[in-house]
């Protein structure tokens, strides 16, 4: 919908040095608003700074309006969800074999453990809201999706190097209580905004394994 209520500051320049916006600015306000403002000879400035507010308002409204698998698929639910595998991989400890003596016994295999551990992750909230169950069984339907495109924004070499230790990035994202506590955050939060529910009638709970 169209916002018919932009408001903008009156025009305080002389007659001057008053430059009248362009016939650009006009259809892009036009678009932007629904409104023609062209009999309101506003200035330059003025259009610019109620282009940008539009702008803004619209935008604001849009992503309130984006379904859960687009909400996902943002570029800063992305980030947030790759910030997460990073902090997960940077916890190592490695397992080596050792005589009687605690020496480590040279050329036995070491083994590489990535991550604080595996756990489960899930929504706490009042199943009667069928809304809430029918967002939550989209999102778990998308996650593995969701997850190929976390993989994508990952520095290749940090991929080819946890595949070659044993943990590959894609059984972290299985198994970290971390990784699933931020994917199930952002469900919680998308869910807040986008049905109006107060965070403490929903929320992520989790346990380690």
């Amino acid at each position: 919908m169209k916002n018919k209520n932009i408001r903008h500051s009156t025009d305080s320049l002389t007659q001057d040095n008053f430059e009248e916006a362009t016939s650009r600015q006009y259809w892009a306000l036009r678009c932007a608003t629904g409104i023609d403002y062209r009999q309101q000879k506003l200035s330059k400035q003025v259009a610019t700074e109620m282009i940008k507010e539009a702008n803004e308002k619209n935008n604001y409204n849009r992503s309130e309006n984006l379904s859960i698998t687009t909400f996902l698929s943002t570029k800063e639910s992305i980030e947030k969800l790759k910030n997460a595998i990073c902090n997960e991989i940077e916890l190592k400890s490695i397992l080596v074999s050792t005589d009687i003596n605690g020496k480590e016994i040279e050329g036995a295999k070491k083994y590489i453990f990535v991550g604080a551990g595996c756990g489960f992750s899930w929504i706490e909230y009042d199943k009667r809201n069928k809304k809430i169950t029918t967002i939550i069984t989209k999102a778990n339907q998308i996650k593995d999706d969701i997850d190929k495109l976390v993989v994508k924004q990952m520095d290749k070499n940090v991929v080819e190097y946890l595949s070659n230790i044993g943990s590959p990035i894609q059984a972290i994202q299985y198994q970290s209580e971390a990784y699933n506590n931020a994917y199930n955050g952002l469900v919680v939060n998308y869910i807040c905004n986008q049905l109006k529910i107060e965070k403490e009638k929903i929320w992520v709970n989790s346990r380690l394994d």
